[in-house]
């Protein structure tokens, strides 16, 4: 049964930092009102890509 994340209560926190694991390649982000946008230029076929998102 797949949830609908609309009806659930939006996240009002505020992000200082997002992270790619394993990297030292900052990735570009920004906050927006349909959800947390994240861009980075790394790639790796073997393993997923992980960010680790800091919150206050």
């Amino acid at each position: 049964m797949q949830m609908d994340a609309s009806k659930h209560a939006h996240f009002h926190g505020i992000i200082k930092s997002v992270d790619v694991l394993g990297t030292g390649v900052p990735p570009e982000w920004k906050r927006q009102t349909d959800g947390l946008h994240i861009h980075t230029g790394f790639t790796n076929g073997k393993f997923p890509v992980v960010f680790r998102i800091s919150i206050d």
